[in-house]
C-alpha cells in the first residue's frame, strides 16, 4: 500500500491512497497552502552578514551564527566586557575566527536592536514577562531554578520563602 506523507510543523498526516484519492481537490489545494506557510515559517532568513542567520524557532528569532544556537546577543555580552575575539574562540573552538569576527560586525551595524535583545533576555525581564519565580539553590550561589506560577503553587512554604519575583530579585542575579 502506498503511503502519502505530508510534514506540516513536525507533524506527519499519513494519507493512504484511497484516501488520497477520496478527498476533494479544494481540500488539497488548502493542504498545501497550509504546507507551504509551515515551510516559510521555517525557513532561515540571511542577512547582510554572511555567518549570521534568523530562524523563526531558533533562540525566539534572534540573529544567530549559522548552524549553531549562539547568538550575536552572546558575542555581544562578550565584547562589551573586553573579551577578544580570540578569547571568544577559546570559550567556543566549533567557531571561525570569521564567524565570531562576523557576529561583532552585526553587532555594531544593529547595536540598538542587539542592546533591546540583550535587554529584554535579563533575567528580571523574563521573569516580568512570563510571570516566573527564581528559586535560588543553596548550596552554590548564582544557581537556581525557573518555575512557572502553576508549580510555584506546589511548592513547600519554605521554598516559596526563599522565592524571587522580577520585584524581589536581588542586584546579583542582574
Amino acid at each position: 500500500m502506498k503511503v502519502l506523507v505530508f510534514k506540516v510543523v513536525g507533524q506527519a498526516s499519513r494519507l493512504t491512497l484511497k484516501h488520497y484519492l477520496s478527498i476533494s481537490y479544494e481540500f488539497l489545494l488548502n493542504y498545501n497552502k497550509l504546507i507551504l506557510k509551515a515551510y516559510e515559517m521555517e525557513t532561515l532568513v540571511k542577512t547582510e552578514h554572511p555567518y549570521i542567520v534568523r530562524k523563526s524557532g531558533v533562540c525566539g528569532g534572534s540573529p544567530v551564527i549559522e548552524g549553531t544556537r549562539i547568538t550575536v546577543r552572546l558575542i555581544a555580552q562578550f565584547v562589551k566586557t573586553g573579551s577578544t575575539a580570540e578569547e571568544i574562540l577559546a570559550s567556543y573552538p566549533h567557531l571561525s575566527l570569521a564567524q565570531i569576527h562576523d557576529a561583532i560586525s552585526y553587532y555594531f551595524d544593529h547595536r540598538e536592536e542587539i542592546e533591546q535583545d540583550i535587554e529584554d533576555n535579563k533575567i528580571k525581564n523574563i521573569l516580568r514577562k512570563y510571570n516566573l519565580r527564581l528559586i535560588p539553590h543553596t548550596g552554590i550561589p548564582g544557581v537556581g531554578r525557573i518555575v512557572a506560577e502553576k508549580e510555584f503553587e506546589s511548592l513547600s512554604e519554605e521554598e516559596k520563602g526563599k522565592a524571587y519575583t522580577w520585584e524581589t530579585l536581588p542586584e546579583e542575579w542582574e
